[in-house]
């Protein structure tokens, strides 16, 4: 079996073609250097029974069925079997019955046939339905037929586009037709993926023109025309489908380590992502390779395959050790770096696509820089919360409500959060209380505002007695316009006095002015404010200011 990358046509013993693909880009190592910088992934889309229930043969080298092989001296040894059969346990068994004319798909196929997954991807129409039990639903359906280019599944590949590549490309589409499935697939349906018996033998493709074929009454196919088997469309409407990188997939060289992505991929999800183990001989019969019975044979089989999926930091390391019943080999995966980055783009990719679907909120948007006076108030939250407290996600909810809130109800938040850590009254944490009171106001804003009050009436003399009483704390009616009545159900609990002083870190000389106005709005008269001056602040040097007497 050959594990290196063959640029030309060879013929074998025993009838059999290596074709190696041409790459855009000379044979490029799997180790990519540290300097180098790692493009994002790619996700694209793609079945996957074709991709892990032993459909290609992990070689370059085509095989066909029911011809010859024969040794050195010309002897025939055996024949290229003319059926392979899987078996996955429980009695789930399938078949593949290849064309001796067109040989049996192979790694160069795999290619091509997650190319046209990108190309699928984005011909995906949307369509809303109703489910039995009456909830509407949104699925993607692949076209019928399915219209492509050669050019544009050659740039999906990576591929030059030449006459060699398009005669390839034309070979496949009918290799995937001749090449006939039967026995139990994974199929979706509306309540769920199960196993299900397909009915007689399908292939992948079910019919097909390609460019230049004639369709009949003397029109001619202007590009490559596929229909898809029942299961196919299935998985893709109902979600049966594995989101791989397309730059990844690229990036292998070795058949057996493109073979192996989707395999190991699955395997580690399965597993929660934990190491992921196969038995030798079961994954020789997936990959459709020669089964070795030392181990030395063994590593030298898959190493090169492995030491690549490493290279990429897809996979972490590996280990071999005799199964229990001593007849075989046990092979046990670590998933590396790269999968565990995949996965979590996966999920932030699923929360965004529900969040279109649903359409409850609208989509991010970056967000203006904070400028310095907000990013202080953000500092003063976090302080409040506790430092250990201030994670990543903290921090955009404090950044929310800077920009959403007023001045007086960020600092009104925070003096009650300090508050109550001097009292010792946190039940939880700092940071709990913060985001309470922060939340709450919050749901103040999105709350329509009561009705106007006619005048004249009980509730208007009221708010009128309150105004007096919002001035006497020491803020001169020039300095801002009168407010209004706070509503009962908007209002937070007034701060306890524990001390003659209170000491506020004023920081930056803009700052200290805001901080005075704030302290105004709220204090108890008596308080007084005593600012902790900073070196190069207002005040200089480190003097203290004359502490704000009450009006």
């Amino acid at each position: 079996m050959a594990e290196g990358i063959r640029s030309s046509v060879t013929g074998g013993s025993d009838g059999s073609e290596t074709i190696q693909p041409e790459q855009g880009s000379a044979a490029a190592t799997a180790v990519l250097p540290d300097h180098e910088e790692r493009l994002p992934a790619e996700f694209i889309p793609t079945e996957v029974n074709l991709a892990t229930s032993g459909y290609y043969d992990a070689d370059w080298l085509r095989r066909f069925p029911g011809r010859e092989r024969r040794n050195k001296r010309g002897e025939v040894t055996s024949r290229v079997p003319t059926r392979k059969t899987v078996d996955f346990g429980h009695g789930r068994l399938v078949h593949f019955l290849g064309s001796a004319e067109y040989g049996w798909p192979n790694a160069g196929d795999r290619d091509y046939e997650v190319a046209l997954s990108a190309l699928i991807q984005e011909q995906l129409e949307r369509v809303e339905e109703t489910l039995p039990e009456g909830t509407r639903a949104i699925f993607y359906l692949v076209p019928q037929p399915f219209g492509f280019t050669t050019a544009e599944l050659l740039r999906k590949c990576d591929r030059q586009d030449n006459a060699r590549e398009r005669r390839a490309v034309r070979e496949w589409i009918k290799r995937n037709h001749a090449t006939v499935i039967e026995g139990s697939f994974k199929v979706a349906g509306p309540s769920g993926v199960s196993s299900r018996i397909l009915a007689g033998t399908e292939p992948f493709i079910t019919r097909f023109f390609c460019r230049g074929d004639d369709m009949g009454e003397g029109t001619l196919a202007d590009k490559n025309l596929l229909w898809f088997a029942p299961w196919l469309l299935d998985n893709f409407k109902y979600g049966y489908v594995k989101s791989l990188d397309l730059r990844l997939h690229q990036a292998l060289r070795a058949p057996i380590a493109k073979l192996l992505y989707p395999l190991l991929d699955r395997g580690w999800f399965a597993s929660n992502g934990h190491p992921y183990q196969k038995r030798y001989s079961q994954l020789a019969a997936l990959l459709s390779l020669k089964c070795w019975r030392f181990l030395a044979d063994i590593k030298d089989q898959i190493d090169p395959a492995l030491q690549e999926l490493q290279g990429q930091r897809f996979l972490e390391q590996w280990e071999y050790r005799k199964a229990s019943d001593g007849a075989d080999f046990v092979i046990r995966f670590f998933p590396g770096p790269k999968w565990h980055e995949d996965q979590a783009a996966r999920a932030r990719r699923g929360e965004l696509a529900a969040t279109i679907e649903q359409g409850s909120r609208a989509l991010p948007v970056a967000a203006a820089p904070l400028t310095p006076e907000l990013e202080y108030l953000v500092t003063l939250l976090e302080d409040a919360a506790g430092r250990k407290d201030a994670d990543g996600h903290s921090r955009a909810f404090y950044e929310q409500c800077v920009r959403k809130l007023s001045r007086t109800a960020i600092f009104k938040a925070r003096a009650q959060v300090m508050a109550e850590v001097r009292e010792g009254r946190i039940q939880k944490s700092p940071a709990h209380l913060l985001a309470h009171l922060l939340s709450e106001a919050l749901d103040a804003l999105e709350k329509p505002s009561p009705p106007a009050t006619p005048a004249g009436s009980p509730s208007a003399k009221q708010g009128a007695a309150v105004q007096p009483a919002a001035t006497s704390a020491g803020v001169p009616r020039g300095d801002q316009p009168a407010r209004q009545a706070t509503p009962p159900d908007q209002s937070s609990r007034p701060l306890r006095p524990e001390a003659s002083a209170v000491r506020v870190d004023t920081g930056p000389a803009p700052i200290a002015d805001l901080l005075q106005d704030a302290f105004r709005q709220f204090a108890d008269p008596s308080l007084s404010l005593q600012p902790v001056n900073r070196p190069g602040a207002s005040g200089g040097g480190g003097n203290p200011v004359p502490p704000a007497s009450p009006a």
